[in-house]
């Protein structure tokens, strides 16, 4: 347009189209592979029949009762469709000539993604063995009649607008003073539409149509002396459709400021080896607008229709009670961190401590009086909650010789989280409440081991169903003689989930080879085998680790026939000492035990690892011939990722070991690649 002008327009596209199985994907498959042993069933019963599981089991129905084998072979098509394009144009002007270091910028995007996807499905007729005849031959019960190709499609839309631009300033005065500022607006515009495939067509929600809708602007001003003394003063003015006309949009101010002692001459001339060294600090204010559940437009107050009533009448029905007084949950970020570089620049790190207090949390209310009259409790911004912590990195790059170097590295992040206020209907004991505990906190019984005797189990408070000496003891919290919701107490911090990650790595080149490694890691992180809800399997995840907990369906894992790892009756072993009160698993009943499955320490394991999470080998080559075609390089790599574990879990990988199996494992894998540098 002008010699300071410019203009960029890009486009891009792909298509996609996956097959599957009529009823399974990968996750499916494994899932099975877990509810199954080899002596369940064959792949196909000698007579021709078509296996499934017992439809008798505890978890039977629906596709559970598929085997992998039929589930791949005999359950018809599932096809995915995807297309995606994205287009974005934008111009970017300098006023330099007018006005030093003023720019400005205007860029708008246009995204499209559509999915089809076509069920056929059929359902072969299917038996299980219960048993043999008195001439030898099965005795075969029907468990899935077959069922004709059944057909369903469905439908996604993904459609997105936006649009940006901004005022850039920037310009040195006096070589002291260093000025600029910035001006950025944007607006967005997205929806989403879709129909999924069911045996039954469903119709996408009429909201699902309305876009979701944000505007915003915001400013910076940086202004530094010398380089040394550092000022950010931000704001932010954003809109969200989410609140109510009036309590849209939100302010959220910011600001920081930095020091770098490293400029002053004094620094320079007495301590060389420190070629730099910065503090700096943030603190300001940050904001949501999307409530637990995705839940859209919550002030709104919505009514359905209701079925016909006494005559034949309908009516309406308050459906979700709105809250009109809704507003931006608001955090307060707050930031102190270190930079340095040191001995030429060969040793450098930055560490960060950050605090994060967030006020006005969306909750569903629960202290809302019944005689209020709603049928649900409306959201409120009552709930509020501290995080802190640190995380940080370093590098130390040393040359050995004009051929030889070495680098090695290391990261980390430590964060906790504590609730200061969450809303709960009064509770009758202390411990009952969320408050002072972190987000996410496990709750459970404290176990005592395993009873010892019909003593020890008269003697001992109430607990769950029927109990049996080598059952699963609990403790009696509130000594009220029985076991129940009322001694649950906090288990973990957290399910699954390490307060600390760190890793560490490093290369070494010599000449046009490089070779790299990668380790990471974990700190405290605690999982359950047991009572943790999974809704996969309709129940909690104790099938695959306790032996027959669905009966004959469900791994037994070959631990279980370690005699040390199981409580054994002496009646049955001849060996008191196989009553061990502390083994690793209870008393062997087929079929579930209502008192061995509850949450409990007693399935409380160790998740911590540490995992050579990537090992690489790269050979750069320059030929002249390569040059006189335009390429500068070819780079041939090796990569082989998640090759090796330490961790105390030992059976599964540490990060799914509370799957207990049903989920595919996270795999090794082998890449060569290729690079051209033009």
């Amino acid at each position: 347009m002008t010699e300071s002008s410019k203009v960029y327009f890009g486009i891009e596209g792909f298509y996609s189209k996956n097959t599957m199985p009529g009823i399974s994907n990968t996750d499916n498959l494994w899932q099975a592979l877990a509810l199954l042993t080899p002596l369940t069933i064959p792949k196909v019963y000698s007579t021709g029949h078509i296996p499934s599981f017992n439809s008798t089991a505890g978890y039977a129905g629906g596709f559970n009762n598929f085997s992998p084998f039929v589930a791949l072979n005999h359950t018809g098509i599932y096809t995915k469709e995807q297309g995606n394009l994205q287009g974005t144009i934008a111009i970017e002007q300098d006023f330099s000539p007018l006005i030093k270091g003023l720019k400005m910028r205007a860029q708008g995007a246009y995204t499209a993604t559509s999915y089809f996807d076509e069920l056929r499905r059929t359902i072969p007729e299917m038996y299980y063995a219960t048993g043999r005849n008195v001439d030898g031959s099965l005795r075969m019960l029907r468990t899935f009649q077959a069922v004709q190709t059944m057909y369903s499609s469905g439908q996604d839309q993904y459609r997105k607008f936006f649009l940006e631009s901004n005022i850039t300033y920037e310009n040195v005065f006096d070589e002291n003073h260093r000025l600029s500022g910035l001006l950025y607006y944007y607006i967005s515009d997205h929806k989403q539409v879709s129909s999924i495939p069911t045996y039954a067509q469903t119709l996408p929600s009429s909201l699902a149509a309305l876009p979701i809708r944000y505007q915003g602007l915001s400013g910076r001003i940086t202004y530094g002396y010398r380089d040394t003394y550092l000022l950010d003063l931000n704001f932010g003015y954003t809109g969200s459709e989410n609140f109510q006309p009036g309590r849209q949009y939100g302010f959220f101010p910011s600001m920081a400021i930095g020091w770098i002692p490293t400029q002053y001459d004094f620094v320079k001339n007495g301590v060389p080896w420190l070629n730099f060294f910065k503090v700096r600090f943030s603190h300001g204010s940050v904001g949501n607008d999307r409530i637990t559940g995705n839940r859209r437009f919550a002030y709104l107050t919505t009514f359905d229709y209701t079925g016909a009533g006494w005559g034949g009448t309908t009516g309406i029905n308050e459906n979700l009670v709105g809250a009109d007084n809704l507003e931006w949950e608001k955090a307060i970020k707050s930031d102190l961190g270190i930079e340095s570089q040191l001995f030429k620049q060969r040793l450098s790190f930055t560490v960060d401590f950050f605090n994060d207090k967030r006020d006005g949390i969306f909750q569903q209310r629960t202290q809302v009086p019944g005689y209020i009259g709603a049928v649900n409790m409306p959201y409120g911004n009552v709930g509020s909650m501290v995080s802190y912590g640190s995380d940080g990195n370093i590098t130390y790059l040393q040359p050995v010789t004009d051929n030889l170097s070495f680098t090695v590295r290391g990261n980390f992040t430590y964060s906790r989280n504590e609730v200061k206020n969450w809303e709960q209907v009064v509770q009758k004991y202390d411990y009952q409440y969320n408050n002072g505990w972190p987000n996410g906190t496990v709750r459970g019984f404290k176990s005592l081991g395993l009873f010892r005797d019909e003593a020890d189990v008269a003697a001992s408070a109430t607990q769950f169903g029927t109990v049996l000496p080598g059952d699963i003891k609990y403790k009696d919290i509130n000594a009220d003689g029985k076991i129940d919701d009322y001694d649950k107490i906090p288990l973990s911090l957290q399910n699954n989930f390490p307060s600390l990650m760190y890793g560490f790595g490093g290369e070494i080149s010599y000449k046009d080879w490089t070779f790299g490694f990668l380790f990471k890691g974990t700190g405290k992180m605690e999982y359950y085998h047991v009572g943790i809800h999974d809704s996969r399997l309709g129940g909690n995840n104790g099938i695959g680790y306790i032996p027959f907990h669905d009966q004959e369906m469900g791994n037994v894992l070959s631990i279980v026939a370690d005699q040390s790892n199981r409580w054994t009756p002496a009646s049955y072993s001849g060996n008191p000492a196989t009553e061990n009160p502390n083994a690793m698993f209870p008393r062997l009943t087929y079929g579930y035990n209502e008192n061995n499955s509850k949450l409990s320490d007693f399935w409380k394991r160790d998740g911590r690892y540490l995992r050579l999470q990537e090992v690489s080998a790269s050979y750069k080559m320059k030929l002249q011939k390569l040059k006189k075609i335009g390429i500068s390089s070819i780079e041939f790599q090796l990569v082989g990722s998640n090759l090796y574990t330490w961790d105390k879990v030992g059976i599964y990988h540490p990060e799914q070991a509370w799957r207990n199996g049903i989920i595919y494992p996270i795999p090794a894998q082998y890449s060569f690649q290729l690079y051209i540098h033009l």
